[in-house]
């Protein structure tokens, strides 16, 4: 064969292999990234809500009543983090068996919320599995996730609690200590888990609107605030499920005044002067460090924390004279898509320790990089 035609024809291979590469990249993580944009009717919802995202991708619920908002933290959460929720739930469910008294019966407002995320989150298995849009992961490993259910929530976070705690370091001073007479928290979240970790989100609906870190595959917030009160959930290797997520739903709600005692105790550092560190000699440290302390704000806390100890983890800083100026961060980013802009976009953030800003009024949040209008039907 003569020199040219062996020269079009390696080329004319590569081209075709580079064409079933991209080919197979868009069908197996581009076809499943999530709609962010438009105005669409939905069945399922009780009424119209929204969803904005931010330059980081970090999603905000807007709803009118608690179905609606935990449906719509299921459906929006499993957008971004589906195969790491399918792998979280398979390792909890191979960990993790309910059993039949200790549990109880779930108070009414954590009820709600298990049954409205997981209907969520089936509606999104529905129309990704319809389309053939399945994350790349699953796709590979050829799995077809099976219907989620209110027990693969619970086993998820009894798994983290029981592993010991979930926030690593929990600073939180009373108003005398802080700069502007309010009260402020900053925790670091380790994650007992593989990337991508955490999940930030926003959740306004009904009574309850909070802000901050959440467990992907849980309802609620795990660690953030609601405009009156912060909070980051320590556990302490015993705490059981169901208590532990009333105590969380029950945060978000507060108004004003103080969480009911028992609440507090299940979620373990809750805007008051305590310090909570899984190692001794560094809350032993930390305690010293605010001991007297006064004038301290958000980046003082920060430095205080120093650089991340945790490789997969979450940050968050509250103070709570304005709200507007919460910081946090995650370890990798909003998405677990690997086509997404989003996916590992903070990694840089946390190698070094620092946090972007996480607004908790609508009109504080400016750019978005999503607007998602949803009406029932």
């Amino acid at each position: 064969m003569k020199p040219r035609r062996i020269a079009v024809a390696l080329a004319t291979a590569a081209g075709l292999a580079a064409a079933t590469l991209a080919a197979t990249w868009g069908l197996l993580f581009v076809r499943p990234l999530p709609t962010i944009d438009g105005y669409y009717r939905f069945l399922g919802l009780h009424e119209r809500g929204e969803v904005t995202r931010d330059v980081h991708g970090i999603p905000r619920i807007y709803a009118h009543d608690r179905h609606d908002l935990f449906f719509l933290q299921g459906y929006v959460t499993a957008q971004d983090r589906l195969a790491q929720m399918e792998a979280l739930r398979a390792s909890a469910r191979a960990t993790f068996i309910e059993p039949a008294g200790p549990l109880g019966i779930p108070p009414e407002s954590v009820r709600i919320a298990l049954d409205a995320y997981a209907d969520g989150v089936n509606k999104l298995l529905a129309q990704h599995a319809d389309a053939r849009a399945l994350p790349g992961e699953l796709v590979l490993a050829g799995r077809r996730p099976s219907p989620w259910q209110a027990t693969d929530s619970l086993a998820i976070l009894a798994v983290q609690l029981r592993r010991g705690t979930v926030a690593a370091t929990c600073v939180s001073t009373g108003a005398e200590a802080a700069r502007k007479g309010h009260r402020l928290l900053a925790a670091d979240l380790a994650f007992d888990g593989a990337a991508p970790g955490w999940y930030e989100i926003g959740v306004f609906g009904d009574d309850l609107r909070a802000i901050g870190i959440s467990l992907p595959g849980v309802p609620g917030i795990l660690a953030g605030h609601n405009g009156w009160i912060a909070w980051a959930g320590t556990g302490d290797g015993a705490t059981r499920p169901y208590p532990a997520l009333a105590a969380l739903l029950d945060a978000a709600a507060t108004r004003g005044g103080r969480l009911a005692d028992v609440a507090s105790r299940e979620i373990g550092c809750v805007s008051e002067r305590t310090v909570a560190a899984a190692d001794a000699s560094r809350a032993a440290a930390l305690r010293d460090a605010l001991a007297g302390a006064r004038g301290l704000d958000l980046e003082t806390l920060r430095a205080l924390l120093g650089r991340p100890a945790a490789p997969v983890g979450g940050r968050v800083l509250v103070d709570l004279a304005d709200v507007d100026t919460s910081r946090s961060a995650v370890s990798h980013g909003a998405s677990g898509q690997r086509a997404s802009p989003h996916f590992e976009d903070q990694v840089a953030l946390w190698e070094v320790g620092q946090v972007h800003a996480l607004p908790f009024t609508r009109g504080a949040t400016g750019r978005t990089d999503g607007e998602l209008v949803l009406r029932a039907r």
